[in-house]
């Protein structure tokens, strides 16, 4: 990323000249950070490892990567996964998937280690963590992307 340098004299046609110079500048500034937050979320979307089910989404502020199924939170989460106790309310361990627990049949608590997803039981379905292995992928490797995309100036 190379710094830019403007030199002007203290005329009006310099002046001008570094006016529409430093506009210039501003919107190809622009038009780069958004190239790179979308270049980061693309990344990010491949790593989750979850395919069609993940796409990237642009927003007034930038991208925001979205995964949809109807599985998805399991999957990311778990189901059942009986390694790891959230809570225990009431005596009942909480694991992950477990914030319903109504009758619709998303992520209702059936007894330890199991659910019901849909009539169907899940055992110890272990979390993917594929948006969590996204954002860390994105961490890392934000310089290096910024370098790639700043360098075509």
């Amino acid at each position: 990323m190379a710094r830019r340098k403007l030199t002007i004299t203290l005329d009006v046609a310099s002046i001008d000249n570094a006016i529409k110079t430093l506009q210039s500048e501003k919107e190809w500034r622009k038009r780069k950070i958004a190239e790179l937050i979308k270049a980061l979320a693309e990344m990010g979307a491949e790593e989750t490892g979850y395919g069609g089910m993940v796409s990237v989404e642009e927003t007034d502020g930038g991208c925001r990567i979205v995964a949809r199924d109807e599985q998805i939170a399991f999957i990311e989460f778990g189901a059942g996964d009986t390694a790891m106790v959230l809570s225990n309310v009431d005596g009942i361990d909480i694991y992950p998937g477990s914030w319903s627990s109504s009758n619709l049949g998303k992520g209702l608590y059936a007894a330890k280690g199991y659910w019901y997803y849909k009539g169907e039981k899940m055992t110890e379905v272990q979390p993917q963590r594929g948006m969590l292995r996204a954002e860390e992928t994105i961490i890392a490797k934000v310089r290096e992307v910024a370098e790639r995309v700043f360098a075509d100036g």
